[in-house]
């Protein structure tokens, strides 16, 4: 009967992926296909169960001061008696998880209870690759003795879940990014457990973190604060403008990979267990220990790797910059870093030494790429001098003359001299949705739409943000030629560092990038 409905739930299934693309559950029904079977098979499930047990109560002894310690309970199983059709265990005196009344009875902190059964589950998934994969309410007892902590007792192991040491590593890295909003990092866990995306490099860095916060959300608080908070949210969502979504209007997923669906589920259903009992849990700060416990198999985070050098030390000006940089990485005020000193068209000195990112033990090589942040002004403000050198602007010109539509009437130089008004342009959208900044072509237009906030000429304040989208926008009119384009034509290229610099990044998940780290 079993294998009926599940062939019955396939067709319909397929039939759904066929009529809208956007909603194809076939991942998830070959996943689960495979795994009911086995949900009657009680030697199996008694296998499952020791093995569980055996390895959460060898993680209790060894892992109490790491923020990883947990109390649980697992049925006994009478071997003596099991079959493939019958399973005896001992009988364990508790109620169910979800009653509220017999929790408040028995006077039981719900916080340290839900810790105690999110811990149990990322010891299983982070440490042992094997966790059980239905966790609802029904499957969870409480025991809870008089004058004792309240014990969560785990049942019912029939469906579980085993996953490779790689995807074990990818759920790791994708913990750790999710909670450093590491970008870079984040695209490359997803991409190593096998999820793949349709957009752009652009919408695909602002999918994967809206995915990402939604999977690992706190759990829900009580009902009155989320009335608040509902109200809140419908305020901010009315103030943004429909492009700032525009990428929801379709699945930005091509593929979601099987091994990700039972873990999806574990966290689901313990974060549903967690607003049901109206507890307001931050999920991910308690699985952070655990993904980071699972690449010490790899690495050791929390402690100095050795400094790796990517140059042979060739000068004492390199020595002595080298020891610096290594007194620095013990003291945790750096993590990787390159250094070229260079006196009158003479390399004095250089080194490329550390690691990439705090995950992993690749070291920065010379052509590892850093984001420079504001220097970039530099190169910039290279490029319009260029632009002025070829004819095709004076300093003085009003960039309206230039750039049709552009709607504050100030002048190139103005823009030089951090004087046009415009100090702010763009600062608004990048509040509402920090990806609009890797829209060119919507911050170019938030440029030409902008109201400077002071005259003109008036007063000198700093264009931390909207510098760079006024002088490249103006390149590109005068030019008729993108400009990251431009800067390679002109400036990298000419210079020979065409490979070295680079305005934007075509690949947000490129491997030689380096991540800032605080």
């Amino acid at each position: 009967v079993i294998e009926q409905d599940l062939e019955n739930l396939r067709r319909i299934v397929s039939w759904f992926a066929w009529a809208e693309p956007d909603f194809d559950f076939r991942p998830l029904m070959n996943e689960w296909s495979k795994e009911v079977p086995y949900e009657l098979d009680f030697v199996h499930e008694a296998e499952n169960l020791r093995r569980v047990e055996r390895e959460s109560m060898e993680a209790v002894q060894s892992r109490k001061d790491l923020g990883m310690s947990f109390k649980a309970i697992f049925p006994q199983v009478y071997g003596e008696l099991l079959t493939e059709k019958v399973l005896v265990m001992n009988y364990i005196d508790g109620f169910k998880v979800s009653d509220i009344k017999e929790l408040d009875a028995h006077n039981v902190d719900r916080v340290a209870l839900i810790q105690d059964i999110a811990r149990a589950y990322g010891n299983q998934i982070f440490r042992f690759g094997f966790f059980n994969a239905d966790p609802h309410p029904g499957n969870i007892l409480v025991v809870a003795e008089k004058g004792k902590k309240a014990t969560p007792a785990l049942l019912d192991f029939g469906l579980t879940k085993e996953i490779d040491e790689k995807t074990q590593r990818g759920f790791s890295k994708l913990v750790l990014a999710a909670a450093d909003g590491d970008i870079s990092m984040l695209l490359n866990s997803l991409d190593e457990v096998g999820v793949k995306f349709n957009f752009n490099s652009q919408i695909l860095a602002q999918e994967s973190l809206k995915m990402t916060k939604f999977f690992f959300r706190d759990s829900g608080k009580r009902r009155s604060e989320q009335v608040k908070e509902r109200a809140k949210r419908g305020e901010k969502q009315r103030e943004i403008k429909l492009q700032d979504d525009e990428s929801l209007g379709r699945n930005p997923v091509d593929a979601f990979p099987e091994s990700l669906v039972f873990f999806q589920r574990t966290v689901f259903l313990i974060r549903g267990l967690a607003t049901l009992l109206e507890v307001h849990l931050p999920y991910l700060d308690l699985l952070v220990p655990f993904a980071k416990s699972n690449l010490r198999g790899t690495f050791q985070i929390d402690k100095p790797f050795g400094f790796p050098r990517a140059i042979e030390v060739q000068s004492q000006l390199s020595a002595k910059l080298i020891n610096l940089a290594a007194k620095l990485e013990r003291d945790r005020s750096l993590l990787g870093c390159q250094i070229v000193v260079w006196q009158n068209g003479q390399v004095l000195a250089e080194i490329a030494c550390g690691r990439r990112d705090k995950y992993t033990e690749n070291p920065v090589t010379p052509s590892t790429l850093f984001n420079v942040y504001s220097c970039t002004k530099a190169l910039t403000t290279m490029a319009l001098h260029r632009c002025v050198e070829m004819g095709l602007v004076n300093y003085g010109d009003y960039i309206d003359q230039h750039w049709p539509g552009f709607r504050t009437r100030c002048t190139i130089e103005q823009v030089l001299r951090h004087t046009s008004g415009l100090q702010n342009a763009g600062s608004e959208a990048m509040k509402k949705n920090f990806f609009s900044v890797c829209d060119w072509d919507r911050m170019t237009r938030l440029m030409e739409e902008a109201k400077a906030k002071t005259a003109p000429g008036s007063e000198q304040t700093y264009h931390y943000l909207s510098f760079g989208w006024i002088i490249g926008g103006l390149v590109e009119k005068v030019s008729n030629t993108p400009f990251r384009e431009f800067v390679r034509r002109e400036i990298t290229g000419p210079l020979g560092v065409e490979d070295e610099m680079q305005i934007g990044l075509e690949d947000p998940m490129n491997e030689n990038l380096a991540m800032a780290s605080v």
